[in-house]
């Protein structure tokens, strides 16, 4: 993985450089706009998305870039690429809007059908989690020493927490929790959720679909992974970064040893009527 390990530090330095944007937009005025229920857009997203695409043609050049607020048409274009880049400008725009810190920029480089690198970069919190598949996954906190990341062991589900969404709850979610019988705790964005798992802090995720995009995801994974743990669909599959963009069978986060249960509980979510 040396293409990924040699771009790992680059990469976290321009989008932590992007987190430094949307925290000073945090601070102040801007203006929403609404894709749809529950789904809002700022020019702060557009502006950071434009920042970030436009270093990363420079930086890696040979990548195609998927990026929530770029081209659909561009987007799937992209998406034929043999490296690719997931961009996620303010993942949790909704945390953003309502002034709650739980946001985060994302980023996840694939290169054939797996991600490779993946950051996720906390701004308000003042860090950054990351990881290379094969080398680990860190965090960094107020840019001191990085500590490597380990998932908990957490194996009997009585004892388990579950990081669940604060803006986008379900029947089907509350099916699938109480089936898997954990206990819950409110975690903000996407990535956080995942990299909090990765932390310990936390053992699973569960988002019945369809449930966010590919971009929420793909950086994720490998920090997750790299810390010892699983993030698939709600089917207990692997995604794939190369058809589609839309998670449709949701998204399942675990330490590893509560896989099976979360995807038979996420089953028993689907079947009830």
């Amino acid at each position: 993985m040396q293409h990924a390990r040699d771009l790992l530090h680059p990469l976290v330095r321009l989008v932590e450089e992007a987190g430094v944007r949307v925290a000073k937009a945090f601070e102040g005025d801007f203006k929403v706009e609404w894709k749809g229920p529950r789904d809002p857009v700022t020019e702060v997203d557009k502006a950071v998305n434009a920042f970030l695409c436009e270093r990363l043609a420079a930086m890696v050049p040979e990548a195609g870039l998927v990026a929530e607020e770029s081209d659909e048409g561009e987007n799937a274009a992209a998406q034929s690429r043999e490296v690719l880049l997931f961009v996620d400008p303010i993942d949790g725009t909704q945390e953003f809007v309502d002034r709650r810190q739980e946001f985060g920029v994302l980023l996840g480089m694939v290169v054939g059908d797996r991600p490779v690198l993946g950051i996720v970069h906390v701004p308000m919190a003042h860090t950054t989690y990351y990881g290379v598949a094969g080398e680990g996954s860190f965090k960094v906190v107020g840019g001191g020493a990085p500590t490597r990341l380990r998932v908990s062991q957490t194996h009997a589900v009585s004892q388990a927490t579950a990081l669940v969404t604060r803006t986008h709850g379900s029947e089907r979610l509350e099916r699938a929790l109480a089936h898997l019988g954990v206990q819950k705790r409110i975690c903000g964005s996407a990535g956080l959720k995942a990299a909090r798992i990765a932390d310990g802090d936390g053992d699973v995720w569960v988002s019945p679909g369809p449930a966010g995009m590919r971009w929420d995801v793909a950086g994720a994974e490998v920090i997750l992974a790299e810390a010892g743990g699983v993030l698939t669909d709600g089917l207990g599959r692997p995604f794939d970064y190369r058809r589609g963009l839309k998670n449709e069978a949701g998204i399942l986060a675990s330490n590893g040893l509560l896989h099976e249960r979360a995807v038979a509980s996420m089953a028993f979510a689907e079947r009830a009527p």
